[in-house]
Formats: structure tokens, C-alpha cells, sequence
């Protein structure tokens, strides 16, 4: 008998067969689950809690790297309202409500630190589906104005009297790549093409006295300059930087290689469509705003 058989004899002896033989089968059994069989419960109980441990740490970590990546994804901010505070709360009390949003150019004066910014010639508001299109235009007219131009993307309103701005309807449209109504404000930004465009404001917004901008509106509009996040037609993007030149705003060269080759990628039976539009020498400005908002064509 060699050394390992005599230990292991020597180990039952003194602590296992004194038991066996003076101990009832119940206890044997209760003795047996806890030496022994309770033993690597025990471990996996142990091993249990740690890994629930390292399971809670792993998902702390994911919710951090998920919070960085959308911080990092994130496209709008709230940024402050700096101007026409009292003409926007009378907009959203008589006439927008909860059913829309004001967005684009006038917002952008609204929001605009530049303190020599060139005031927007009329307001812009889009809305949340046709219905609420249609009681927006409703409330318009009983707030008197009236019609001065419509089609198929916009309807122009005009008030009675003087001392207010032209008020532009936008079409419910969501064709194509393109929406210009929904529930949520920054769905419609997210359409937009300037930086210094994409800005709004809701009625939740206001009474903050904030509007819903670009990450890069502020740096964008401090220094005039055009930034391109969006192109739905590259003839209607230069019509808009020659628009947006006239009120003081510049294009960077690489900005206007971005148009060029938007236009070099298009199929030849995107052009020639596009190309019908302005093949007119010297084209209204109604044409030239239709033109602008031709950006379902895309």
C-alpha cells in the first residue's frame, strides 16, 4: 500500500467511519449535505455574487460609453431666444398654439447674438400634420390675414394692415427623404440645410425662453458663416447661399465644393429636370422660392 492510499485510509478512519457507525442514517444524510455537498454550493453562491458584481460593472460601463455616444451624436441644443420675445408668445397664444412650430430664418434672428443682424422678411411656420395646417390657417384668417400666394408647398399669408411680417405655412409635406410635419420639431430641422437655419421654436420651448438649435449654430452665426449639413438640390442650394450672402453670411471653399459635387453625383435625368426649372435667364422670385422648396425632389 503505497503513501496516498494509507492517507486517504487514515482520513476515513479517524473522521468518517466513527460517524457512519454511531450515527442514524438522517443524520448521516444531513452531515453529508453539509461537509460535503454544501461545500461547492457554497463556491457557487460565492461565484454567483460575482459575477452578478462584474455583470452590474459591465453594465454601468455600457450605459456610460451609450450616454458619451449620443452626447457625441447629438445634433441640437437649447440655446437662448434674444429677441422678439413678446411678438413670438402672441404667434403661439392666437395662432400656432400647440399645433406647429416657427423654424428657419426668422428664428435664427431671433436667436442671433450678432447684434447687427439683417431682421427676416417673413416668418416661417411649420406644423404637425395637415389637420393642424388647417387650423393653424384658419386661426390666421380670423386673426386677419389673407391669402397672398399658395401652391403645393406653402401657403402665404398676409396681414390686413401694416406692422406685421408676411407669414409663410409650410406645406405638410413628407415625401421622398424629406419632412416638413411632424410631432417633433427637430425631425423637421433635421431637413434643413444651413446651420444657422436649423433652428425652431415650439410653444414648450418659449416659455423657457429657448428655441432648439444646431450644435454648431452659435459658433456658425458669430463668425456669418454658411455651413452645409443638408443638400437636396444643389441649383436651389445656390440660389439659398446667394440669399443668405445678401445678409451678410459667406461660404467657405470647402462648403462650396460640397455643392458642386452633390451636383456631379446626380443622375443626368436628375439634372435635365432640375435644369428646366431655371433655364430661365432672369426667374421671378416666386420662382426662386419655389425653386428653394423644391427639396422633396431628392
Amino acid at each position: 500500500m503505497d503513501s496516498g492510499e494509507e492517507s486517504i485510509r487514515e482520513f476515513f478512519d479517524v473522521n468518517v467511519n466513527p460517524i457512519m457507525s454511531n450515527t442514524s442514517p438522517d443524520r448521516l444524510a444531513a452531515w453529508v449535505d453539509s461537509v460535503i455537498l454544501d461545500q461547492p454550493k457554497r463556491n457557487v453562491d460565492r461565484d454567483t455574487e460575482a459575477i452578478d458584481t462584474e455583470i452590474e460593472e459591465l453594465k454601468k460601463k455600457i450605459r456610460e460609453l451609450e450616454s458619451k455616444k449620443t452626447a457625441n451624436k447629438r445634433t441640437f441644443n437649447r440655446i437662448k431666444i434674444q429677441r422678439n420675445q413678446e411678438l413670438l408668445k402672441n404667434l403661439f397664444e392666437t395662432v400656432i398654439q400647440d399645433d406647429g412650430f416657427i423654424c428657419g430664418g426668422f428664428t435664427r434672428v431671433c436667436c442671433s447674438e450678432n447684434k447687427d443682424i439683417i431682421p427676416s422678411m417673413d416668418i416661417d411656420i411649420y406644423t404637425k400634420g395637415k389637420e393642424q395646417f388647417d387650423a393653424i390657417s384658419k386661426r390666421l384668417e380670423l386673426n386677419g390675414y389673407f391669402e397672398k400666394r399658395s401652391s403645393e408647398t406653402a401657403r402665404t399669408m398676409q396681414y390686413s394692415f401694416s406692422g406685421k411680417l408676411p407669414v409663410q405655412l409650410i406645406a405638410p409635406l413628407t415625401e421622398g427623404h424629406v419632412f416638413l410635419a411632424s410631432d417633433n420639431v427637430e425631425e423637421i430641422l433635421n431637413n434643413f440645410d444651413f446651420t444657422v437655419a436649423r433652428v425652431g421654436i415650439t410653444k414648450e420651448s418659449l416659455e423657457k425662453n429657448e428655441a432648439i438649435a444646431d450644435i454648431d449654430f452659435s459658433e456658425d452665426d458669430s463668425k456669418n458663416r454658411l455651413n452645409i449639413k443638408n443638400i437636396h438640390c444643389p441649383i436651389a442650394q445656390i440660389y439659398r447661399v446667394s440669399k443668405y450672402m445678401e445678409k451678410g453670411y459667406w461660404l467657405p471653399m470647402k462648403q462650396t465644393l460640397k455643392i458642386v459635387m452633390d451636383w456631379e453625383t446626380r443622375p443626368e435625368d436628375y439634372k435635365n429636370k432640375i435644369l428646366e426649372v431655371v433655364k430661365k435667364e432672369d426667374p421671378t422670385k416666386e420662382e426662386i422660392q419655389e425653386l428653394e422648396r423644391l427639396l422633396h425632389i431628392d
